[in-house]
């Protein structure tokens, strides 16, 4: 998918405070959301407030939080919006 594609297919989920993520999307979604100028950030996912990337072999972590840097760095230039974190999702065995 493009980068257009994947912020649309976003789009309609604007009161999402939290996003679960497999690596293989969360590096694609973030791709798409440093695209965002600035103005729109903040429509982009208004009410997100937690990012959860998992996966096997989610190796560098850094790698995907530098991904979406940009977004949830507009995002806190934002007086309005409320700041997004990153985590490492860790799914349970057998779950």
């Amino acid at each position: 998918m493009e980068n257009n594609q994947w912020l649309e297919m976003l789009r309609p989920f604007p009161t999402v405070k939290e996003l679960y993520l497999s690596k293989g999307v969360a590096l694609r979604v973030a791709s798409a959301l440093q695209e965002l100028s600035e103005e729109p950030v903040t429509e982009m996912l208004p009410a997100l407030q937690d990012i959860f990337v998992g996966g096997d072999g989610l190796q560098p972590f850094g790698f995907v939080q530098e991904g979406f840097q940009k977004f949830v760095t507009a995002r806190g230039r934002q007086v309005s919006s409320r700041p997004v974190a990153i985590h490492r999702w860790v799914r349970e065995e057998g779950k």
